[in-house]
């Protein structure tokens, strides 16, 4: 059975440390002078396809969700220049747009039904089961996991994203993001990063997750629908799904 989101966030009182700017006050946009610069560089593409319905990096290579007929394909790269070393469909019959996130042993999809509510179901990527289920605030656009407090992270469609118990489907904590459009797409890579729905906008990364403290100019002029950290012989690199390729980014922070 699916549980019932509650919202017990914590409220926006949040103080931000660089700016000294209170967001429940009213920052208003993004002033980078207030924090420093990552910098993003290209570090590849991969075409994959429109329609993708997130992406997850895990310990060793990244998951890639697709609708397809009859469910959901996912599908798993060690290396985005290679073929897929694993691919399950996972059957459903709803829609799947909404986000991907790997919490260290599963997989979490998000899927809406159609009425609009959403949930995210846990999948275990040996047998294509499903492990669990819990309600997700409406208007999901996207989907991490914070492994420090192992909740999944949910980007809904406005200037805020939000901390979700992945056994009740309770919002343990609500984060005020210093955007002026919405966030679309979020990853966690020790920090919470936030993408707008608008060209052009700088990513905003969170420490923590509570506060900002590092902003990076948009690598494209292109809207990014989903985001993950995939590993790399160096580390790991910002992955960004934009329209049909995957684009990757290497940070220096």
């Amino acid at each position: 059975m699916r549980t019932s989101a509650a919202v017990l966030g914590l409220g926006a009182a949040l103080l931000q440390l660089t700016s000294g700017c209170i967001p429940l006050g009213g920052c208003g946009g993004v002033d980078p002078t207030d924090t420093f610069n990552f910098a993003l560089s290209p570090d590849g593409a991969t075409t994959v396809g429109a329609g993708i319905a997130g992406i997850a990096g895990d310990a060793s290579g990244i998951w890639v969700a697709t609708p397809v007929a009859g469910g959901v394909e996912l599908t798993r790269f060690a290396d985005l220049d290679t073929a897929p070393d694993r691919t399950l469909t996972f059957a459903t019959a709803e829609h799947a747009h909404a986000g991907l996130a790997w919490d260290g042993a599963a997989l979490w999809l998000a899927l809406t039904d159609d009425a609009g509510a959403t949930h995210a179901v846990r999948i275990d990527t040996t047998t294509g089961d499903a492990l669990a289920d819990v309600a997700l605030p409406t208007g999901t656009t996207d989907l991490a996991w914070d492994n420090g407090l192992g909740q999944l992270v949910v980007a809904e469609g406005v200037a805020a994203v939000e901390g979700v118990d992945p056994a009740t489907g309770l919002i343990a904590r609500s984060i005020p993001v210093r955007a002026v459009e919405a966030i679309g797409a979020i990853a966690w890579g020790g920090e919470l990063w936030t993408a707008s729905t608008t060209a052009d906008d700088p990513l905003l990364v969170y420490y923590t997750g509570d506060t900002l403290y590092a902003t990076a100019p948009a690598p494209t002029s292109d809207i990014a629908t989903h985001m993950t950290f995939m590993p790399t012989a160096n580390g790991s690199d910002l992955v960004m799904v934009v329209g049909g390729e995957l684009r990757r980014y290497t940070v220096a922070r």
